[in-house]
C-alpha cells in the first residue's frame, strides 16, 4: 500500500490516526506471518528515535525543532517510535513533506538497518543508523524519519521483510516519495542473497537511485558496482552457508556427545546436574548444565494413552481428550495430530534420532515446508534410561495410527480393501451386516437413546443396496443378546455353574489365612530405608500395607 500524507514529516507529533493498524500480509505471498514479525522491541525504537534526532541535530543544526528534526524530548521520541510502529504493522509508505521546513538538502535518503538474530546487541541498529546518517550528510543527503526502515531478528536470506519491503517501494515511487539514495550500513545488512542483491541493483537503474553502503564503500555510481554488486552478494550468501555448516556440524557432535540438543517434549524433563560433592555443574556458557530425565506422571499417561489405542479401540482424538482433561505435561492443547506425532517419537523406545528432516524456506515469500530426509542420514543414539513403551507395545500402537492413516488420512487408501474407521475404533457392542449389499452398517444417528444403524450404500446408491431402513441399535443388541442367552444359559447350564461356584468358595473358605507378617517386616524394612536416605526426615509413618508422608500433600503411588 502506497500511502501520501501531507503531515507524514511532521515527526514530533503523534499520529493523527492513533487506532491501530489491521494485521497486513508481507509482500510476495507465503505463509501467513504476525505483523510484528521483523519488528524491533519498543526499547530498540525508543533508542533508535533518540540516535536520529541527536546525529541529526549535529548534522544538521539549521532544522532543530522542526518538522524535519524535532527537539529531542521524551514525548518526541515515544511519538517517533508510535510512528513507526504505525507503518510498519501496516505495511505502508508516507510520502515526507517539509511544510515550510528550509530546504537544507540536496536530496533525500531512505536508510535501512538490520540484524538477524534474537541474541544479536540490538545496539547494533543505532550504530547502523549512526553510520548511515554521518555518510549521507557528507553527500548533503537528508533521511527523514519516516524513511528510517529496521528489521530486528529477521535473516537477510529472505526477501520477504517487513522494513526492506516498506524501503523497495520508496523506491519503486521515486516520483512521489523525492527518493534519489539508499543508504545501509554494508551490503550485508541489506541482503545475503545473491539474487536478491542483483534484484535491487537493477531496480536502482531502472528508477536512478543511488544505492551506497555507509561502511564497505560499495557505491552503485562507481563503474565497477555492476561487478562488484553480485561478487559482495556471493560473499555474503557464503557466508550464511558456512555458517549453517558450522552449526549443524556443532549440533551433530553435541549429539553423539548426548548432550541436549532440542527440548525435552512430553514425557521428559529437564533436571540439574550435580558433582559428587552435590555441586551444580555449570557449562562454558556459564549456565548450569542440565540433564534429560523421565517424568514419571507424564509417562505413566503417555503410557495410558498406548494402551487406549493399542488395545481398547480408542482413537487419537479420545486420547487426546483424556490429555487435556487431565493436563498431561502442563498441556491442554492436545490434538488429534499432536498425539501421532508423540507416539511417532523413537525416545519412548529408548532412542534418540536427529536429521530425520529439514526445513526448506523460500527466500522469497518466507514460505516454509519440511523434507524428510534420507534414513542414511538420520543419526541415532541409544538412551534406555528414557525408555517409556515397551517394543511391543510402541509397535502395536504404531500399526493402529498406520491404519488410521490409511482409512482415512490425507493420504488414505480408496477402495474396498481400506480399513474401515469403525473397525479401527469400534463403538458399538454388534454392529450387524446388511442383507441387501452384505457391507457392515453404521451408526446414521450417533445421538441420544435413540441410536440407530444404516447401510450407507443405500444413502449413496452404491452397489444397488435398497435397504434404506434405519435399524435401532438397542433394538438390535437385545435381539441378539436375548438369542445368546436363550441357547447358551440353559437350565441346566445354570446348574452347573451354580455348583462350581459354590464348591470354589467352599474350598476358599477351609484354607487358612495367608499370614501378613512377612508384608509388615518388609514395610518396616522400607521404611527404615527411606528414613536412612532423607537424613533429618522424621516425616514419614507405617500402616500395614502402606506407607506414607505425613508432611507432603502429593500421593504416593506404587505397583
Amino acid at each position: 500500500m502506497f500511502r501520501l500524507n501531507d503531515s507524514a514529516g511532521n515527526a514530533g507529533s503523534p499520529s493523527s490516526d492513533p487506532s491501530p493498524v489491521p494485521p497486513a500480509l508481507r509482500r510476495g505471498g507465503g505463509r501467513v506471518r504476525g505483523p510484528d514479525f521483523g519488528l524491533p522491541e519498543r526499547a530498540g525504537l525508543l533508542g533508535l528515535a533518540r540516535t536520529y534526532l541527536e546525529a541529526q541535530a549535529r548534522h544538521w543544526p539549521e532544522l532543530v525543532g522542526t518538522q524535519a528534526v524535532p527537539a529531542v524530548s521524551a514525548a518526541t521520541i515515544e511519538a517517533m517510535a508510535d510512528d513507526f510502529i504505525r507503518r510498519f504493522r501496516g505495511d505502508l509508505t508516507e510520502v515526507f513533506e517539509p511544510a515550510g521546513t528550509p530546504r537544507a538538502w540536496a536530496s533525500l535518503g531512505v536508510a535501512y538497518v538490520r540484524f538477524s538474530d534474537e541474541n544479536s546487541n540490538p545496539r547494533s541498529l543505532d550504530q547502523q543508523l549512526g553510520n548511515v546518517l554521518r555518510r549521507a550528510q557528507q553527500e548533503q543527503i537528508f533521511i527523514p524519519w519516516p524513511y528510517v526502515l529496521a528489521d530486528a531478528a529477521v535473516s537477510g536470506t529472505l526477501a520477504c521483510r517487513g522494513g526492506y519491503a516498506i524501503a523497495k517501494t520508496l523506491l519503486e515511487r521515486r516520483d512521489d516519495s523525492g527518493v534519489a539514495w539508499f543508504l545501509f550500513d554494508d551490503l550485508s545488512r541489506m541482503s545475503r542473497d545473491t539474487i536478491e542483491s542483483l534484484k535491487l541493483g537493477e531496480l536502482a537503474r531502472e528508477t536512478g537511485v543511488r544505492v551506497v553502503g555507509a561502511s564497505d564503500g560499495f557505491d552503485s555510481a562507481n563503474p565497477q558496482s555492476s561487478f562488484l554488486l553480485p561478487v559482495l552478494g556471493s560473499m555474503n550468501e557464503a557466508f550464511i552457508t558456512q555458517l549453517k555448516s558450522k552449526v549443524h556440524r556443532g549440533m551433530d557432535d553435541a549429539f553423539h556427545r548426548g548432550d541436549n540438543i532440542h527440548p525435552p517434549g512430553a514425557g521428559y524433563r529437564l533436571v540439574d546436574v550435580r558433582d559428587s560433592n552435590g555441586n551444580l555443574l555449570i557449562t562454558h556458557k556459564n549456565t548450569i548444565e542440565k540433564r534429560v530425565e523421565v517424568d514419571p506422571e507424564a509417562a505413566d499417561w503417555i503410557r495410558r494413552g498406548a494402551e487406549m489405542l493399542a488395545h481398547e479401540g480408542k482413537s487419537p482424538g479420545d486420547v487426546a481428550r483424556l490429555f487435556n482433561q487431565e493436563r498431561v505435561a502442563g498441556m491442554n492443547s492436545w490434538s488429534d495430530g499432536r498425539i501421532r506425532d508423540l507416539y511417532r517419537r523413537e525416545r519412548l523406545v529408548g532412542v534418540d534420532v536427529f536429521r530425520k528432516t529439514r526445513h526448506v524456506v523460500n527466500k522469497q515469500t518466507g514460505k516454509r515446508r519440511v523434507e524428510t530426509l534420507p534414513e542414511k542420514n538420520w543419526l541415532r543414539r541409544e538412551v534406555p534410561h528414557l525408555r517409556i513403551l515397551s517394543d511391543a507395545l510402541a509397535s502395536t500402537v504404531k500399526q493402529k495410527l498406520g491404519q488410521g492413516a490409511a482409512a482415512f488420512g490425507r493420504k488414505a487408501r480408496r477402495g474396498d480393501d481400506r480399513p474401515h474407521r469403525v473397525d479401527l475404533y469400534p463403538k458399538l457392542l454388534i454392529r450387524p451386516i446388511c442383507g441387501c449389499c452384505q457391507t457392515p452398517m453404521s451408526l446414521g444417528r450417533a445421538a441420544g437413546k435413540y441410536r440407530s444403524l444404516v447401510c450407507l450404500n443405500s444413502i449413496h446408491g452404491s452397489k444397488g443396496c435398497t435397504n434404506r431402513g434405519y435399524k435401532s441399535e438397542r433394538i438390535i443388541n437385545e435381539a441378539v443378546l436375548g438369542r445368546v442367552m436363550a441357547v447358551l444359559f440353559t437350565d441346566d447350564f445354570l446348574d452347573r455353574l451354580t455348583e462350581e461356584v459354590n464348591g470354589e468358595l467352599s474350598r476358599a473358605i477351609r484354607r487358612p489365612a495367608a499370614s501378613t507378617k512377612p508384608l509388615e517386616l518388609e514395610i518396616a524394612n522400607r521404611e527404615r530405608q527411606v528414613a536412612g536416605s532423607l537424613p533429618g526426615s522424621t516425616g514419614w509413618t507405617t500402616t500395614a500395607g502402606s506407607t506414607r508422608s505425613s508432611t507432603g500433600s502429593g500421593r504416593w503411588s506404587g505397583s
